[in-house]
């Protein structure tokens, strides 16, 4: 019988856990959007950092195969993350503290959806995974926006009407929600931009929204036909 060393074993989990990197940043990512309708209010000032934190660790099998001064920086950016939600729950963040918070994780998003974007194109097949890299991506430029549009708040309070401003954590939620709306472009009306620069910025990603469904789409369709093609000969 053949003995395998250990580190063979701990290689092929890992190696495996990055086959699936897209399934699991996906349900970390539905976790962050939606675990709120599973969670009691009384929980969520609790619950929510660890929400939030769940899927930026998810985000690190991205970078596994980067070198490794990137996936230092990366580790790195997290960890500063990590003792930001600490000080969050001791209520010892300030409002600048928050929006350097917030320029941290628009960073990190950054990163990892552009890491979403290189690793579908480079895709060979289109499978479970890729399918789900481009959910990820999606939903990540949705929540890249909320981060800008809660910069753009915390830099100029009163840039969005219509939002709840007494928490920071409500504030957010309905910057989620409406940067979503301007992806989708439904436009309820119900949150408004009022500055120039929110203005701006929502009509930047509404157009990134279009972008991204025409670019996306049309990549996943080629590569299926090809690959569907290839499997015919």
């Amino acid at each position: 019988m053949d003995i395998k060393h250990p580190h063979h074993t701990v290689d092929n989990i890992v190696t495996a856990r990055y086959n699936k990197r897209f399934i699991f940043l996906l349900v970390s990512l539905c976790t962050f959007l939606f675990g709120a309708l599973f969670i009691p209010p009384a929980f969520s000032k609790y619950l929510s950092p660890i929400i939030i934190l769940q899927f930026t660790f998810a985000g690190l099998l991205l970078f596994r195969n980067h070198n490794r001064r990137i996936y230092r920086g990366i580790v790195f950016m997290v960890m500063l993350l990590l003792m930001q939600e600490v000080l969050k729950l001791a209520s010892a963040s300030s409002r600048t503290a928050t929006l350097i918070a917030d320029v941290t994780y628009l960073l990190y998003f950054i990163f990892m959806t552009f890491e979403v974007f290189r690793q579908i194109l480079l895709a060979r097949r289109v499978d479970i995974n890729m399918v789900a890299g481009a959910f990820c991506g999606f939903l990540m430029l949705g929540i890249l926006g909320s981060l800008i549009m809660t910069i753009i708040e915390l830099s100029d309070p009163g840039a969005f009407s219509g939002i709840r401003t007494q928490d920071f954590n409500e504030a957010f939620q309905d910057l989620i929600y409406y940067s979503f709306v301007s992806l989708l472009t439904i436009g309820y009306g119900d949150i408004l931009p009022v500055t120039s620069t929110a203005r701006k910025a929502s009509l930047m990603l509404g157009i990134l929204g279009y972008f991204y469904n025409i670019f996306v789409i049309g990549v996943t369709i080629s590569k299926f036909m090809i690959q569907r093609t290839t499997n015919n000969k």
